[in-house]
């Protein structure tokens, strides 16, 4: 797995200063993980803030109206302010690379975090990012090895260099452990409710959205490992949470089921959930080939008794029934029936996943 960072380098001179602007696109610029050697990582106790601040710096780095410069460095925090931080938005400017981390984490609406009339350096961060909340490594275990990698974490090197992390490498659980934050809190509200296990056959990249993107690894697993499946989606994902996960669920791939075994909870095999007749998912549901973002959302019955299928058509195996005004969910995902061409929506309901006839169907 590819571990990235994101910083403020250097000019198109190759020196301290240059033009407002990035002229290489490599003066801000996202690049591979590597080690300085770092001081000393900081840590926001908050997910929604390190997410925050790496979406800002991935913003930043993909602006090429910013550019490195020493001596006008503090126009960054000048032009982002016109456009409440909104670093895919700001006009022509410089910054250094603690002013750039300074500006991001501004972005990130971290409480305590300012900005003076001149930005952090590398030599003032240690003690402006503990003074806002954020928890300090020092260990050197954790600062050289790519795997340790949080994103969002910002890595020092006093009076030197700075970069924000923006992939978690495959211990960044063990990290969050370390800096004392609670990255397990989240599986409290999700483990022991899941429908089903899964052991890995090879090793996975656990994911923060059901596809393949660039910087939504949050983790990964190996061979041999199980997990926890809260929900099986109609494109062949799963929603987990696992053993030393840093989140409070994510998601991995079993397409065409190569990726893992699968063993469903005999309590989930007849999940009774409000406005359903003890649905029965007696099989796995089919694939769904079609997709539809709009789609997406929370639905309400309509119909006196809605059938469940295992499939798009009355012939597809029944899971049973959902009675009026009862509610479900679709994530976008659906078939249309062979001959009629009728959408059939993949929907969840409860625990139970399966497909209902749209016409019976009505936005919650």
């Amino acid at each position: 797995m590819s571990v990235l960072i994101g910083h403020a380098s250097i000019s198109e001179n190759g020196t301290i200063n240059g033009k407002k602007g990035d002229q290489t696109g490599k003066e801000v610029c996202v690049r591979n993980f590597y080690s300085k050697p770092w001081d000393f990582m900081a840590i926001h106790p908050d997910t929604n803030v390190r997410e925050k601040h790496a979406k800002a710096v991935e913003a930043g780095c993909a602006n090429n109206n910013i550019g490195y410069g020493q001596g006008d460095r503090n126009t960054l925090n000048t032009e982002a302010k016109k456009v409440n931080y909104d670093l895919s938005k700001v006009g022509l400017c410089n910054t250094d690379c603690s002013e750039f981390q300074n500006v991001c984490a501004v972005a990130s609406g971290a409480a305590g975090v300012t900005h003076g009339s001149n930005g952090w350096t590398t030599a003032t961060m240690r003690n402006a990012l503990k003074a806002a909340g954020y928890k300090i490594i020092t260990d050197s275990a954790f600062l050289k090895n790519e795997n340790y990698c949080v994103r969002g974490a910002i890595y020092v090197k006093e009076s030197s260099h700075t970069v924000c992390g923006l992939t978690n490498g495959t211990y960044a659980a063990q990290t969050l452990a370390k800096a004392g934050i609670g990255g397990y809190a989240g599986n409290n509200n999700y483990s022991g409710k899941g429908i089903g296990t899964a052991v890995a056959k090879c090793d996975m990249n656990i994911r923060s959205v059901a596809e393949v993107k660039s910087n939504t690894v949050y983790s990964s697993i190996k061979a041999g490992t199980k997990v926890e499946v809260l929900e099986v989606l109609a494109n062949g994902w799963y929603k987990i949470v696992w053993a030393g996960a840093s989140c409070g669920y994510a998601y991995t791939s079993n397409t065409n089921n190569k990726y893992y075994t699968y063993t469903a909870n005999s309590k989930n095999n007849s999940t009774s959930t409000s406005g359903s007749s003890g649905l029965k998912q007696t099989q796995k549901p089919e694939s769904a080939l079609c997709f539809d973002k709009t789609l997406a959302g929370a639905y309400v019955v309509t119909a006196d008794k809605l059938h469940m299928r295992a499939g798009a058509g009355k012939t597809k195996a029944d899971y049973g029934t959902i009675a009026e005004g009862g509610k479900v969910h679709c994530y976008g995902y659906y078939n249309k029936e062979k001959g009629t061409g009728a959408k059939w929506l993949y929907v969840a309901c409860g625990n139970v996943t399966g497909y209902c006839h749209s016409d019976y169907l009505k936005r919650a």
